[in-house]
């Protein structure tokens, strides 16, 4: 994360169209979204099922606790992108660019990381059932 956001900063790179930028990462808050709105219905599901243990019912909580996290990240940056568009880049210039790749960076594992705890999840309900 960190590096991409100082390799951008070195470049001197500036994002120039963030208007489908920001329709990307609002894509990937409402999958978040729709991942974090299944979480109490597979936590409901679990607390009736006695074959599942307290690592199942933690894996739950967690998954639900990083997709919310997903979604408040996704609307930092793409506020901060909109903000970012209305400013004058020239001004800005690398360092905001950084800042906005480092945000991206984050929000592309935090989404990778729901997904594949969405998968264990779905494994350990199956190989349990």
């Amino acid at each position: 994360m960190v590096g991409s956001a100082a390799v951008v900063f070195y470049c001197g790179a500036v994002i120039s169209m963030t208007g489908g930028l920001v329709m990307t990462v609002l894509a990937f808050a409402f999958v978040m979204l729709a991942i974090a709105m299944t979480m109490p219905l597979a936590h409901n599901y679990a607390a009736s099922d006695r074959r599942l243990g307290e690592l199942d019912h933690a894996l739950i909580d967690e998954t639900f606790s990083n997709a919310l996290w997903g979604v408040l990240w996704a609307l930092i940056v793409s506020v901060f992108l909109v903000v970012y568009q209305s400013f004058d880049s020239s001004v800005l210039g690398p360092v905001a660019s950084a800042l906005a790749v480092a945000g991206l960076v984050h929000l592309l594992i935090v989404f990778s990381m729901c997904l594949k705890r969405v998968h264990r999840i779905y494994q350990r309900v199956v190989a349990k059932a």
